[in-house]
């Protein structure tokens, strides 16, 4: 079976171990499972983000969902703990029988759980305090109301939700969240890696101005430029095809007089 922590070397190391552009908070029940492998299906592994699914889960249970979920991801997949920093092009999946929060850019992992049924809810609110406008809450398909109130506080702190549309097994949770005045997007799974690309993409900062010989050799290109020589004179003819090698080799002419 596939391993949940894989590694990697050189720049996919690097880009593993980033600071991510967005923490999203991934919350599901009964029926959720699908919803979960449908949303990673359609991610691609480089994006970037954090992921951390909160799922309903018994408090005795022996859950696989991490090494399930491992199948549908080229991304890291683990079991979250206390203190583990959140880190880009990762997923994390919460124990039973505990409340997951985020403190800072790391997990805190709290047992036994506070009362059943509340773990999205606690989750999402932390994570619109720790994250703001790099929040995103996600209710997928489950019973009751878990994630109604964890959307409202992360849209209050700039954040970005999503509730899955009809295709939810079971359509309680996302439809509560959508009542509740909290969601921003109604979607199928598949649908939302779309929209995070987006608002990753809003939140990245530009590139850093040229600078040094690239700049300079692109303000001057197209220009003629004169330069006295002794008692002759040098033209250099500079293409104006910025960005792209010219078609024919820039012409040197010297007019120098001899005596």
């Amino acid at each position: 079976m596939k391993k949940l922590r894989m590694q990697s070397s050189g720049s996919d190391k690097v880009m593993r171990t980033s600071r991510p552009t967005l923490v999203v908070g991934i919350g599901g029940s009964a029926g959720a499972l699908n919803a979960y492998e449908a949303f990673l299906d359609a991610m691609p592994s480089n994006n970037g983000m954090a992921f951390v699914i909160v799922s309903h889960i018994t408090p005795t249970a022996n859950s696989e969902l991490a090494q399930i979920l491992s199948q549908h991801t080229k991304m890291t997949v683990v079991v979250a703990f206390t203190a583990m920093p959140i880190r880009a092009n990762h997923v994390y999946v919460i124990p039973p029988n505990v409340d997951l929060l985020v403190e800072g850019d790391t997990l805190k992992v709290i047992s036994p759980r506070s009362k059943p049924n509340v773990q999205i809810d606690l989750f999402l609110t932390s994570l619109a305090k720790a994250m703001g406008p790099r929040a995103v809450g996600i209710v997928l398909s489950g019973y009751r109301g878990d994630g109604t109130e964890g959307c409202r506080q992360i849209k209050a702190n700039g954040g970005t939700t999503f509730a899955q549309d009809a295709s939810a097994e079971v359509e309680h949770m996302s439809r509560s969240a959508q009542a509740g005045g909290g969601v921003d997007f109604v979607l199928p799974p598949e649908k939302i890696p779309p929209e995070l690309k987006r608002l990753a993409s809003a939140l990245t900062p530009p590139p850093p101005p040229e600078t040094g010989a690239l700049k300079g050799r692109r303000a001057f290109s197209g220009w003629w430029l004169t330069r006295a020589w002794g008692k002759g004179l040098w033209r250099i003819a500079l293409s104006g095809q910025t960005g792209k090698r010219a078609k024919s080799r820039p012409t040197f002419r010297c007019n120098r007089r001899t005596t």
